[in-house]
């Protein structure tokens, strides 16, 4: 029998006369979005270095006039840190800013609404924000655990000083920089394009990928473990609201709740500090479980998920995505950065 038509088209069990096997089509969307993601994840550790050079040019050109009016030596050192934030600010915005633009002239997510118009309803957008938090929690006391098991076997992970500066304007520049920049763009880049670009292959795959690229940009091992799963809860969440707002207001929240967490010691002293964590953490969970209990009582199947418009196996899916040599190459780098976050003591 002649699998082709009159005008050359192939007969696919189960899609009829097409104009292009559906598996090669499959597999060649696959190898185009694990391309993109892979040079996103190696743009976004290489292109700190790469523009630090421009961005002290351009710094150094606007804050010298500064250096000259300062007239005490504390103006100095406000004015170093105020230029020390401003610098961290723009390579950040840089090395997220540049991969967001290019995965989104690349990848060209088809599902339209889904980006900025789109907006969740409020009882799905309070609750989704509130099981975030509650994500978040639980891997922050994960991660303690963990830190404790690591240094009883002479380890210690390094993380980047992040301390908040006590100038003003290098306040509000480091609040911009630990609150906007990763709630806003992160959230536009993985879960505004990445999410989406990756829908067309069922969502669980889009869901899982996306949390794995998050989780490989934070530079120690708690870290991208936290990451992975609080970007499996924002997936999910951004797939079941169909708006990226969700992710971006779950984000932010927890972000909130990191710098509060990282604050208590400074703001109040010894044991104090730990006893309202402890309250801050304990009050957090029992709202998210609420808000658990809800999702589940208002709708009947919560966590059922499309498969996408495919017969592959999702194991086959993630074989050859995660099997791309470019991929391979940028999750390589990140593992790397790692193990050089880990420290041998005693």
């Amino acid at each position: 029998m002649n699998p082709y038509d009159s005008a050359g088209h192939i007969y696919v069990n189960g899609f009829g006369f097409v104009s292009e096997d559906p598996w090669f089509r499959e597999n060649r969307a696959l190898f185009k979005n694990a391309v993109v993601i892979g040079l996103v994840l190696i743009g976004i550790l290489v292109l700190p270095t790469l523009c630090l050079y421009p961005v002290r040019l351009l710094l150094n050109i606007l804050f010298t006039p500064f250096y000259y009016l300062g007239g005490s030596a504390y103006a100095s050192v406000g004015l170093q840190r105020v230029y020390s934030e401003t610098e961290r600010l723009l390579l950040e915005l840089l090395a997220v800013g540049i991969p967001l633009i290019f995965a989104g002239l690349l990848l060209r997510p088809r599902r339209k609404g889904l980006f900025l118009t789109r907006k969740p309803s409020p009882n799905l957008f309070s609750g989704s924000v509130a099981m975030c938090m509650g994500v978040w929690v639980l891997c922050a006391l994960v991660s303690n655990l963990s830190n404790s098991l690591l240094q009883s076997i002479h380890l210690v992970e390094l993380h980047p000083e992040n301390s908040m500066p006590n100038v003003p304007a290098a306040t509000l520049i480091y609040l911009i920089r630990v609150l906007l920049i990763p709630a806003l763009l992160e959230e536009f880049l993985f879960r505004g394009v990445i999410l989406r670009s990756l829908r067309q292959f069922g969502d669980s795959f889009a869901i899982l990928v996306s949390a794995v690229s998050f989780g490989l940009i934070h530079y120690n091992l708690s870290r991208d473990l936290k990451g992975f799963a609080l970007g499996l809860a924002l997936g999910y969440f951004v797939i079941r609201s169909g708006s990226v707002w969700t992710a971006v207001g779950g984000r932010l929240a927890c972000l909130v709740l990191s710098l509060a967490s990282e604050n208590l010691p400074h703001l109040f002293p010894g044991q104090l500090s730990s006893i309202l964590r402890a309250v801050l953490f304990l009050a957090v969970l029992a709202i998210s479980l609420l808000a658990f209990v809800r999702l589940c009582r208002q709708e009947a199947n919560p966590f059922i998920l499309s498969s996408g418009h495919t017969g592959t196996r999702i194991s086959v899916k993630l074989g050859r995505f995660f099997g791309n040599i470019v991929f391979l190459l940028g999750a390589a780098l990140w593992i790397a950065q790692i193990v050089l976050h880990f420290q041998i003591i005693g």
